[in-house]
């Protein structure tokens, strides 16, 4: 589980690829106390910095609950905006653990190979208030 730390948004996004191929298990796993949704606007080449971060506490495990019950598996048929070119990472802090930091890559939340699919980025950027594209 880690050591508890703060939930502090990576300063740069670089875009690699996910290390782990496994979609099994938990994306997000329950009792988080905050969340922060990280921004990287497309200015320059990457990595990309940051640009805003946003907190939440009161709905972090509302959000955690929306991404896990995503599809584990690619849907052909789901539309999605991969051409949006602001860039998202969500960091999840805990109590008792160590933060969770969440990649939004080609339509899809991934978090050390754990992938769910099909998210509405709309949906998950107004629980911070924000647009998709912000």
């Amino acid at each position: 589980m880690g050591t508890p730390a703060p939930a502090i948004c990576p300063q740069t996004w670089d875009d690699l690829t996910p290390s782990a191929t496994s979609r099994r298990g938990t994306l997000v796993p329950g009792g988080a106390a905050e969340a922060l949704l990280c921004s990287y606007p497309p200015v320059g080449n990457p990595p990309l910095a940051l640009g805003v971060s946003r907190r939440i506490t009161d709905r972090a495990n509302e959000v955690g609950a929306y991404l896990n019950g995503l599809a584990a598996e690619a849907q052909p048929d789901t539309v999605c905006s991969a051409s949006q070119s602001t860039a998202h990472i969500i960091v999840f802090g805990y109590q008792d653990r160590a933060p969770v930091i969440l990649h939004a890559r080609n339509c899809a939340w991934d978090r050390q190979g754990i992938t769910r699919y099909g998210a509405d980025l709309r949906k998950i950027t107004a629980y911070w208030g924000a647009a998709w594209n912000e």
